[in-house]
């Protein structure tokens, strides 16, 4: 990222450097949304209560373990919503204060994803006025854009990891009804 002061009538100006294509963005948020929408089928949270019901029909000894497990993913992804991770990793390392950790805009991270899905990105629909006000100005507008996918970022991690979570208890165990598949010859 760079900022130029503006010399005489031009203003100061942000630009991103390597920030990426409008269009890649947009692709990207078009994925994210099916993961971070939750009455999305394939969601975050629908997958989570789908394990979590399996779970409670378990009754086996690591029953109560593994709610505990998904509990705590649920905590995390609510704190994303609420805080930002760089924020939240600022006030661990500063043994749980967060007064010297800078905020540049005014919304939480589920606000600021909810206007750029809904105002920019897919929909251009009551949020878009809202959306351009957001980033109108010069040098606060490119850092809120990026602070948008820095939100995204994070929930993308979260997902990341509960897929690999996932993948680790469930290998070998197949879900779902099976499709007949013919060998290379018979066909």
């Amino acid at each position: 990222m760079s900022v130029q002061p503006g010399v005489g009538s031009a203003g100061t100006r942000v630009e991103l450097e390597d920030f990426p294509a409008r269009d890649s963005v947009i692709g990207f948020a078009a994925l994210f949304r099916q993961l971070y929408v939750p009455s999305e089928t394939g969601s975050f949270v629908s997958v989570r209560n789908i394990v979590g019901k399996v779970n409670a029909q378990a009754s086996d000894s690591a029953t109560e373990q593994r709610a505990a497990i998904l509990k705590r993913w649920r905590t995390i992804e609510n704190s994303l919503k609420t805080t930002p991770l760089k924020i939240q990793a600022g006030i661990k390392l500063q043994g749980g204060r967060d007064h010297f950790l800078p905020q540049h805009h005014d919304l939480n991270p589920q606000q600021l994803i909810s206007l750029y899905l809904y105002g920019d990105w897919l929909h251009w629909g009551e949020a878009r006025e809202q959306h351009a006000t957001f980033v109108a100005d010069p040098v606060i507008g490119p850092l809120r854009d990026f602070t948008a996918l820095e939100a995204m970022a994070s929930f993308t991690h979260l997902y990341m990891g509960f897929t690999t979570l996932l993948s680790a208890a469930f290998s070998g165990v197949i879900v779902g009804p099976q499709k007949e598949t013919m060998a290379p010859n018979e066909a």
